[in-house]
């Protein structure tokens, strides 16, 4: 057994439609994530190779993504702590029951 994280990418699928009105006029007016938008096929592929392929058996712990490996974000910046950063969906140890 081996895990593996990745980030798929940003993909162009109707979840958009549980954003705000705000969020998406952002959005519509952020050049560079229009070209780095993604089909779903594009987005599925790095998820169908970390699971498929025969290269990450017993090669856990690594972060991919654009179907390579890659080394995970800063963590050190203060978007971490921001509203919209890491801290509203950070993992809570305090009330996990394993």
């Amino acid at each position: 057994l081996h895990a593996l994280s990745l980030h798929p990418g940003i993909i162009q699928t109707n979840l958009s439609q549980y954003l705000s009105k705000e969020v998406l006029e952002s959005l519509a007016r952020n050049e560079s994530l229009h070209k780095s938008m993604k089909s779903v096929p594009q987005g599925a592929a790095t998820t169908l190779y970390a699971a498929l392929s025969k290269e990450w058996e017993g090669r856990g712990g690594k972060y991919l993504s654009n179907l390579a490996e890659e080394e995970p974000a800063d963590t050190t910046g203060d978007w971490l702590q921001s509203e919209v950063g890491y801290a509203p969906w950070a993992y809570d140890e305090q009330t996990c029951v394993l």
